[in-house]
């Protein structure tokens, strides 16, 4: 069976809001494949921030274990590709294809992931659809009016250069491989539209089918909201919203109108995202694969369409939370279910179709009784988390909420869909729904911090309590555990190590602390240096910075996507040190069987004493494997590998590398010797001449006690390759 799996961008759902908000809305594509596969109606996101959701979709992992809570990072700085459910299916034998934006990335890409995920994942070669590249002349459209945010204004466009618009030119890609693949492997194809992602933009028709008048606001809004005044002061943080204020009745018509017409502007996209996906549809039901495709649709999250002054996803409420998911398996009978489920589980759904086994540690579970109509179907609390904050429903539709500064919400759904009435105070069900919510939180990695908890269960994360949110809210709302847990039996605490960088300064982590992260910075620092403990540290470094790192005797994690020149010393212990972004990086791993991983410079890698693994990847690196067995891989660059010590393995990669064998008296072995490599034996000038013999497919460098190994070359061009010493 093959698979066509459809993603979207911020849409809400469509019989949650715009139904409410719009007379006579129709989203008539979107309907057909819900009225003609399951809809589930209540479905929602891991969490309502574009990469996490889509992360914790494709990997089917908790976002605890992706550590992907925030746009900071990524899921593969965590996970390789290799460990995702889409790799299952190309280990299965799909034909891998993806189209348009599927992970989150900047912009309407299909990514931007780094070459090498592809090159893991797919068979097909993404297109880039960037708008810049193909977008019609600005003067052109039509700005409308309406709220418009710093992502740009929302314009009309002339029906004639539709076509040059980024979810028609995706569809026609899409449209194309299903017209043209004649392979004999199923297929399993991506298909990431962008729309009704601001700026809000569509043609002209898309805005004439909705006429203002029939726009309003629903008569349920005129009241003050009520909540947490916590997450209302938090949220304002993100920006995105007309801002009108939780009271209403305080709205100026001059408001109102404006929310109107942004309600009518998101739609416009909504709808033409939706007409693209009909074209889609009708090319499926044209072509071969027309009985024998699973089509999957869904939202990376939901979003406000104004309710609580809000025109953006990042809340813990039913409009963020909510999304469209929809599933078609070939020859079911058509269903519409009502109990809540994630949109994690559509991995696992997938793979079980497939008659794949998903992996061990996999959140997801399987739909597949509710797309068949099994009875008695049932599903756990579905969990959304929200930085240090966490939300849960379950089955009779009520959402409960905790915030990480002790407070909390309870809505009735079912009987209050927009979540005006905060009824945690007065509900008989609150005590258990809270405690149910901070035992699914737990279970899904998370520990919720209240007064007196004991905070020294062991999880992946923890949540602070007492922290007001005055500052860049990814480091004040959460923690990876330290040796915290007195501390988490006093109130208003702060788990979070927090300290400002500056310039020239030697930063020391106190013996309590095994997390340091750096988030939302912007501000270059240079010359700072940062020194980790003897525990198991885990430092993340984002924005622009120069300095030093150094670790102790536990088995220590960098991420760093910092930009500026950096070194870092791993010193005792496993390490796992991992380095991006622009400027060249120095690494020294130390004792123990560390793992090194470079960015896209050119790096110098050093692995020390110990196994060591060391990934170049992009860029023109410098890699010295050390004493030990190491693994040293090359990447794409033109790059100079030192099989310097112990057993090394050595796979050069892309580009034309050289690789320079020192004396040892250990046999070491190059995978995937290339004609533009080159092979430096200089260190072997007093023992030359060397011989070079074949071995079946292998060649077999030597020269009194050394020995080099050439997998699957010929001796011809293994000789070729060699300079610093005499070939016999």
């Amino acid at each position: 069976m093959n698979i066509l799996f459809i993603a979207c961008d911020d849409a809400c759902h469509i019989n949650g809001q715009l139904k409410q908000l719009i007379s006579g809305f129709t989203l008539p594509n979107l309907e057909a494949l819900m009225a003609s596969g399951t809809n589930f109606e209540r479905a929602y996101c891991a969490v309502p921030i574009c990469e996490p959701a889509r992360a914790a979709v494709m990997t089917g992992l908790s976002p605890a274990a992706t550590k992907s809570f925030d746009f900071q990072g990524g899921w593969k700085t965590y996970i390789r590709p290799e460990q995702i459910w889409p790799y299952r299916l190309k280990e299965a034998g799909y034909y891998m294809v993806t189209q348009g934006k599927i992970f989150h990335g900047g912009g309407p890409r299909p990514g931007p992931q780094p070459q090498w995920v592809y090159d893991i994942l797919y068979d097909d070669v993404p297109y880039d659809f960037h708008q810049a590249q193909y977008a019609p002349d600005e003067s052109l459209s039509t700005v409308m009016p309406g709220y418009s945010n710093a992502v740009g204004t929302p314009r009309s466009w002339p029906d004639e250069v539709q076509n040059m618009l980024y979810d028609y030119r995706l569809a026609d890609r899409v449209i194309n491989f299903l017209n043209t693949y004649s392979g004999s492997k199923p297929f399993y194809c991506e298909v990431g539209f962008y729309r009704p992602h601001d700026p809000h933009e569509a043609p002209q028709w898309c805005f004439d089918a909705i006429p203002l008048e029939n726009v309003h606001i629903d008569d349920v809004w005129m009241q003050t909201w009520e909540g947490s005044a916590y997450a209302d002061q938090f949220v304002r943080q993100f920006g995105g919203g007309p801002g009108n204020g939780l009271d209403p009745t305080q709205w100026t018509e001059a408001q109102k109108l404006e929310l109107r017409q942004a309600i009518r502007n998101y739609a416009a996209g909504y709808m033409f995202m939706d007409y693209n996906l009909g074209r889609v549809r009708d090319a499926l039901a044209a072509s071969p694969f027309a009985n024998d495709t699973m089509i999957t649709f869904y939202s990376d999250h939901g979003y406000h369409t104004g309710s609580r002054s809000r025109w953006h996803k990042f809340t813990l409420y039913e409009q963020a939370a909510r999304a469209p998911l929809v599933i078609s398996v070939p020859g079911q009978t058509p269903q519409v279910v009502n109990t809540p489920v994630s949109h994690i589980d559509l991995g696992a759904t997938i793979l079980d179709y497939a008659g794949i086994q998903v992996d061990s540690g996999f959140r997801g579970v399987s739909l597949r009784p509710f797309i068949e109509g099994q009875p008695g179907a049932t599903h756990d609390p579905v969990p959304t988390f929200w930085y240090g904050s966490f939300s849960m429903i379950d089955s009779d539709m009520k959402r409960t909420t905790i915030y990480n500064d002790g407070s909390y919400e309870m809505y009735d759904i079912a009987n209050d869909p927009w979540g005006f009435d905060n009824i945690a105070d007065s509900d008989p069900d609150f005590n258990a729904k809270r405690d149910l919510a901070i035992e699914t939180a737990y279970d899904w990695g998370y520990l919720l911090v209240e007064n007196a908890i004991d905070t020294s269960r062991p999880s992946l994360f923890q949540s602070l309590l007492g922290t007001e949110p005055t500052e860049v809210p990814v480091s004040t709302s959460f923690a990876a555990l330290g040796d915290l847990h007195e501390l988490g039996r006093n109130p208003h605490y702060n788990l979070m190590y927090r300290h400002a960088m500056t310039p020239g300064e030697v930063m020391r982590m106190p013996a309590h602390t095994r997390s340091f992260r750096r988030y939302g910075a912007t501000t270059p620092i240079s010359n700072f240096s940062i020194v980790a403990n003897d525990e198991d540290n885990e430092i993340q470094m984002g924005g622009s910075w120069t300095g030093e790192a150094y670790f102790g005797a536990g088995d220590d994690t960098l991420t760093s996507g910092a930009d500026g020149q950096m070194t870092v010393y791993g010193m005792d212990g496993n390490d796992l040190l991992q380095v991006t972004g622009g400027s060249k990086k120095i690494v020294y791993g130390g004792a123990g069987n560390d793992t090194i991983i470079g960015g896209g410079t050119g790096d110098e890698l050093y692995g020390g004493t110990g196994d060591d693994d060391i990934q170049g990847r992009d860029g023109a690196d410098t890699i010295y494997g050390g004493a030990g067995n190491d693994t040293l891989h090359g990447g794409a660059g033109n790059d100079i590998i030192h099989l310097d010590g112990g057993a090394d393995t050595v796979i050069g990669g892309g580009g034309s590398n050289t690789f320079v064998v020192h004396r040892k008296g250990q046999v070491s072995t190059i995978n995937d010797l290339t004609a533009s490599d080159t092979i430096d034996l200089s260190d072997w000038s007093a023992i030359q001449p060397v011989a070079v013999a074949q071995q079946g497919n292998d060649v077999v460098v030597s020269a009194a006690l050394e020995r080099l190994i050439c997998l699957n070359t010929t001796a011809a061009t293994v000789s070729s390759r060699i300079t610093g010493a005499t070939v016999s």
